[in-house]
């Protein structure tokens, strides 16, 4: 019995580790990105983007869902997760239909 317990607390701090990994993966994602969301804060406050339509609104949630369940390791990823592939194909989807908001 002590022998599973062990074996568990040694998994639980696995997970825990790859909780963080994953943290510090999207944090330096949004870093990479910032200058995008620079030159888009101007546009959103000048109301260059037409943020009424319902379609916009669902088309970042969408983006921001695909990033949320993104995971780069094949060997970590689960049935509810997407590749880099899907992540591609799913920021190429949300490009194209935003691009009639702007």
């Amino acid at each position: 019995m002590e022998e599973n317990y062990v074996k568990l607390l040694k998994y639980e701090k696995e997970y825990r580790n790859l909780i963080k990994y994953e943290v510090s993966l999207l944090d330096h994602f949004k870093w990479e990105q910032k200058h995008r969301y620079f030159l888009l804060i101007p546009n959103f406050l000048d109301k260059k983007i037409d943020t009424d339509s319902k379609g916009f609104s669902k088309s970042i949630e969408e983006l921001c869902s695909d990033c949320r369940i993104f995971e780069p390791d094949p060997d970590l990823r689960d049935d509810l997760e997407i590749c880099e592939k899907q992540l591609r194909n799913g920021v190429k989807k949300t490009l194209l239909q935003i691009q009639e908001y702007f």
